[in-house]
């Protein structure tokens, strides 16, 4: 009789996290290598995104995807069979014991260690600035917005739940960016870098004409209008003639606040959001020179990376956790600041330009791979981490 109450209770638990706002349950012994036995008993639980597994078109792998399927390999390639959980499911509670967990944000972080046997080594993996300074930087722009424009807009990326719990409790935290984002993690001495993953399509982008697209900028970017500085550009392009291609979905805020210029500027277009690698997407990215962002707080901004595989130059702050060498361009977030720095660019001489948007390219192919990744990975599990270049 028991048993037959565990089971219905499994069951009645699963329907309700099926109508949950996670709908994906977990993947158990995954092993992408088909290498390891199902008996196996070395397991991890991923606590991360359930769709690196359900979603079998490599076209509509988003970045975040192909490094979750690449945690996953590392574990395998280091003998674990890998238990997968979606990091917003709220419901679920361990029913095995591990040798290893990692997690990523807070929505069932606290469910899970509360349930791990107590001998499971825990780690962490970010993907941005310390929250705390996050906030902080996150507050600053939205209060910056509403001074200028008189519009009161929510915060949209902001952590209300706080990472201190999960930093705090694991063994490691594991954080994509660069050394300026593990700055602002200086009082904790558990942090290893990871270097991002962007997918090389070999498409061919050189032979374009630079004269025309030096006059081009591209905003490409995920939600988060006012965080990632999109009305600071728009006030500074809407003072130029160069040309602002935004390919993002526009928040309510913003189209309120710059509807007049949005509706009568020539130099000014909203696209929308585009799918990768798309020829939408390859029209675009060979229309432009330069990708720019100037975001008040990421962890290693991968939809700039994204665009540098395609010869783009980044033009961001310094607090977009990226490293852009003798290739790409720092800005201040300011509109006059963005405003001086597109007009120097739009005058660089074009042989210039495209040696750089080669060095862009080979920078990203060469450092922000599958390859690299599992390499950093797992060394950073077997303590042998070395800091990515």
């Amino acid at each position: 009789m028991l048993n037959r109450l565990r089971i219905i209770r499994y069951y009645l638990f699963n329907i309700l996290r099926l109508k949950s706002k996670s709908s994906n349950l977990p993947i158990y012994d995954i092993d992408l290598t088909n290498s390891l036995s199902k008996i196996h008993k070395k397991r991890v639980l991923l606590s991360y995104i359930v769709d690196a597994i359900n979603i079998t078109d490599k076209s509509n792998y988003h970045n975040a995807i192909i490094i979750c399927r690449n945690i996953i390999q590392s574990f395998n390639e280091l003998g674990y069979l890998v238990d997968l959980v979606d990091f917003r499911d709220q419901f679920f509670k361990p029913r095995r014991e591990y040798e290893i967990f990692v997690g990523h944000g807070m929505v069932n972080y606290i469910n899970i260690i509360n349930g791990l046997n107590t001998d499971c080594r825990k780690f962490y993996y970010a993907t941005g600035s310390y929250w705390k300074f996050h906030n902080e930087e996150e507050e600053k722009r939205f209060n910056d917005f509403y001074k200028r424009t008189g519009i009161k807009a929510e915060v949209d990326r902001y952590f209300h739940t706080g990472e201190e719990l999960a930093l705090m409790n694991s063994e490691t935290v594991i954080l994509m960016g660069n050394k300026q984002t593990l700055k602002t993690y200086d009082k904790f001495k558990n942090v290893k870098l990871i270097n991002g993953i962007v997918s090389d399509d070999s498409y061919d982008h050189y032979n374009t004409d630079w004269k025309q697209r030096k006059n081009n900028f591209l905003y490409f970017a995920g939600y988060g209008n006012i965080h990632k500085g999109l009305d600071l550009l728009i006030e500074a392009f809407s003072k130029t003639n160069l040309n602002l291609w935004i390919v993002s979905n526009l928040d309510d805020s913003i189209l309120k606040a710059y509807k007049d210029i949005l509706d009568s500027s020539l130099n000014i277009r909203v696209i929308g959001f585009v799918n990768y690698r798309t020829e939408e997407f390859y029209k675009i990215m060979n229309n432009c020179a330069f990708v720019i962002l100037p975001s008040c707080s990421e962890g290693s901004a991968l939809s700039v990376s994204e665009c540098m595989i395609y010869g783009l130059l980044p033009v961001i702050t310094n607090t977009c956790g990226m490293d852009i060498d003798d290739f790409g361009y720092y800005i201040l977030p300011s509109i006059e600041d963005i405003r001086l720095k597109i007009l120097e660019l739009s005058e660089f001489n074009e042989s210039e330009l495209k040696t750089r948007s080669q060095k862009a390219s080979e920078y990203v192919i060469d450092n922000l791979n599958e390859e690299n990744f599992r390499n950093n990975f797992k060394n950073i599990i077997l303590h042998k981490h070395i800091e990515p270049v």
